[in-house]
């Protein structure tokens, strides 16, 4: 077997410190769920600073998150983070997609243990302070 190990991949072995980081969105995919057909959205951020300002020793590290259309409860935070609004008395749609990607967000990276590894999960959302966007790709 040859297996190439891109640096992609040794970004996201990292096991990053628990805190709050500044990342951008660089991928939005929809994709139906294996079991039951429901929607996906398979989110990945790449971390780009330590939010407030500053440097971090996690730059580039990306971190995979998913949204399924059957728990939108779950969704509620990154819809604020992102400047929607929810209501409790109306149906509000928004949308996730490729429309997010390039923005920045502000992600609460907490440790899980998979398997016999640790990783890196976002735990919740909050919008990114003025001044902390994100370089242009």
């Amino acid at each position: 077997m040859k297996l190439t190990v891109k640096p992609q991949d040794v970004l996201r072995s990292k096991t990053m410190d628990p805190g709050w980081y500044v990342a951008k969105i660089t991928k939005m995919v929809d994709k139906p769920a294996v079991k039951d057909g429901s929607m996906n959205t398979e989110m990945q951020v790449e971390i780009v600073s330590v939010a407030g300002g500053g440097e971090t020793p996690y730059k580039g590290v990306p971190i995979m998150h998913w949204f399924n259309e059957k728990y939108p409860q779950f969704t509620i935070e990154f819809i604020e983070a992102m400047g929607g609004a929810v209501s409790e008395t109306k149906n509000v749609e928004f949308e996730l997609g490729v429309n997010l990607v390039g923005k920045p967000v502000e992600v609460n990276v907490i440790n899980e243990m998979y398997l016999t590894r640790m990783t890196n999960k976002i735990a919740n959302f909050r919008a990114a302070a003025k001044g902390q966007g994100v370089p242009a790709a």
